[in-house]
């Protein structure tokens, strides 16, 4: 110890400061490569440490990354061989396919992979890797083996009548583990929702985003297959007869969700459908609508809908079609009913692609390219007489339906016409029984007005025809949407087209129209849009100049109408801004009347 005194003025400070002695600092020079060397040998020894531990992390995700490509490329062949009906080869794949997911899930667990949750960004990507193994290895543990164990009847030829029957027991036996097999493949859904891929790396984050988007694809089919297997029995007279009005939409003659129908009749008994008749939609014509209607509805349809068949389908809303065609039909025939249907020519094409060609009771040959042009535009321009058109019509539906029942022809094609028919709009289906039409609600076969899905926007845009005439063949539609950069505001761009020819004002005047509602040969169109749920529609153009519309509300979402009137060859565009109630940057979701031609 080293005594300092530091003098001031007045006095000196005296301070005992603990200085090391020359001896003390050579000994403590000698003792410094020792503790040097320690300390090396730690940070090194912790070098070692994290770089063996990355390593090991490293080596582990690549043969996780690989056993998950193993196991993705059997569960395509296994799609692919369960869609053709080949379960023996879904059988075969299934246990290998267990092992590649095993070993996936084995080498992203363990004490480094818990380690490495805990460290700053490096955390995220271990939860994203994680959740893909443990996702993988549920779906092929749980959801797969469920699936292989009812592939035989969710084969697409389950579904071909034999004989004019489907058998409605094999559905309902599969129907529970059809049902837990969806409702796994949701919990898997919902457990990659909650993986966050913003600021991964990308070789992680696209596997992830990949495979997010695989399993909702998946939930829905397998939610689609298991909503058909609970359905399907009951509906096709499983538990006691059916009777069903299908409604053939003629889009010749627009109505909101197709067209002016021919209606026909359906007994479905323990799986065996027959058609019992066919008749004209001029049922009704009452005085007052059978059921009330609403303010809203009556505004917008006036009170045809309501009392006059041929009308139901004015409304956007399927299912009150429904409801309306049922109450109408008791209160006319007497007959309860248990369900509507609707389907339309340019779906009766589709499934003419899988049947094969059908000739009618007057000799027409019918193929999957003639038959919705000879059924919405041929006879119209060939006949003059109400009942031979009416006749040819209904002779031509029966045929197609007779082809579809006779069960002569491939399963695998059907099904494709029938869910492609139904994606476009032009199937739909309605049941009057409340559980089951709780199940239809949401589906593609719904045909229900909504103003969104989920978080999804959902704009509506349809027609009904102000000609009375089949001129609306030629109508055509081309509807585009755009969001802003805020996403505050939608921009619906629709431009419809006549197609018909010049002398169109020439033809039959139940083509051309009798001119009491525009010229021979013009289209009046009455298009109806509808806002999204909390949208509003601020203004409306026609080919960029600013109009008046008529405005109203329908089942809380904003609908406003307008007339065109189009001259062969003319094309008038609307244009539409929507403000929504808060910023939505999700592309809406766009609803339209299936025309006859393209559509939009």
């Amino acid at each position: 110890m080293r005594t300092v005194a530091w003098p001031f003025k007045g006095g000196r400070v005296v301070v005992d400061l603990e200085v090391p002695t020359r001896r003390e600092r050579a000994t403590a020079h000698r003792a410094h490569p020792r503790r040097r060397r320690w300390v090396r040998l730690v940070v090194w020894g912790l070098l070692v440490a994290v770089v063996g531990w990355a390593v090991w992390l490293v080596v582990d995700g690549l043969r996780a990354r690989h056993e998950l490509n193993a196991a993705a490329a059997l569960v395509s062949q296994m799609q692919r061989a369960g869609l053709s009906g080949d379960v023996d080869v879904v059988d075969a794949h299934l246990a290998t396919t267990q092992e590649h997911a095993r070993a996936a899930l084995d080498a992203t667990h363990g004490p480094h992979w818990s380690v490495a949750r805990w460290v700053p960004w490096l955390g995220g990507h271990v939860d994203a890797v994680q959740a893909t193994s443990e996702v993988v290895h549920g779906l092929t543990t749980s959801v797969l083996p469920d699936l292989v164990e009812v592939s035989g009847t969710m084969d697409p030829a389950t579904l071909v009548p034999a004989q004019g029957r489907v058998d409605v027991q094999r559905l309902a036996e599969a129907a529970p583990v059809v049902t837990s097999a969806a409702a796994g493949v949701d919990s898997a859904a919902e457990r990659l929702t909650r993986v966050q891929t913003t600021g991964l790396v990308g070789p992680i984050a696209r596997p992830v985003e990949r495979l997010r988007e695989q399993v909702g694809e998946l939930a829905a089919l397998t939610s689609t297959a298991a909503k058909a297997v609970t359905l399907l029995p009951p509906m096709l007279g499983a538990e006691g007869p059916r009777t069903y009005l299908l409604l053939v939409q003629n889009p010749a003659e627009p109505r909101a969700t197709g067209g002016i129908p021919i209606l026909t009749r359906l007994r479905a008994d323990d799986g065996l459908i027959t058609l019992v008749d066919q008749q004209t939609a001029a049922v009704g014509n009452l005085r007052e609508p059978v059921v009330p209607l609403t303010d809203e509805e009556m505004a917008l349809f006036g009170p045809q809908l309501g009392s006059y068949l041929a009308n139901v389908t004015l409304t956007p809303d399927f299912p009150r079609s429904g409801e309306l065609a049922a109450a109408i039909w008791e209160h006319e025939r007497g007959e309860t009913l248990d369900g509507v249907l609707s389907i339309d020519p340019v779906a009766l094409g589709l499934m003419l692609e899988a049947t094969g060609p059908v000739t009618t009771p007057d000799g027409t040959a019918l193929t999957a390219e003639t038959a919705p042009t000879a059924l919405m535009n041929t006879i119209y321009l060939d006949s003059e007489d109400k009942d031979d058109r009416d006749e040819f019509f209904m002779g031509a539906t029966g045929t197609i339906f007779d082809a579809v029942l006779s069960a002569d022809w491939p399963a695998a094609p059907m099904v494709d016409a029938l869910a492609e028919a139904a994606r476009q709009g032009r199937v739909m289906v309605w049941s009057a029984h409340d559980a089951e039409q709780e199940r239809l609600n949401g589906t593609v076969l719904s045909g229900e007005l909504r103003g969104s899905v989920g978080d999804t926007p959902v704009i509506g845009l349809y027609v009904n025809d102000g000609t009375a005439s089949k001129i609306g063949y030629y109508l055509d539609a081309d509807v585009v949407t755009t969001t802003s950069a805020d996403g505050t505001e939608i921009i619906v761009e629709a431009t419809f087209t006549s197609t018909a020819p010049p002398d169109a004002g020439t033809y039959p005047r139940y083509v051309a129209g009798d001119g009491r509602n525009t010229e021979p040969g013009n289209i009046r169109a009455n298009v109806l849009l509808y806002a999204p749920t909390g949208g509003v529609v601020r203004e409306v153009q026609r080919d960029g100049e600013p109009i008046g519309v008529h405005s109203s509300l329908h089942d809380g979402l904003q609908a406003v109408g307008t007339t065109l009137d189009l001259q062969p060859g003319q094309a008038k565009t609307l244009h539409y801004s929507l403000q929504l109630n808060h910023p939505n940057h999700i592309p809406p979701n766009l609803t339209t009347t299936p025309l006859a031609g393209k559509g939009t």
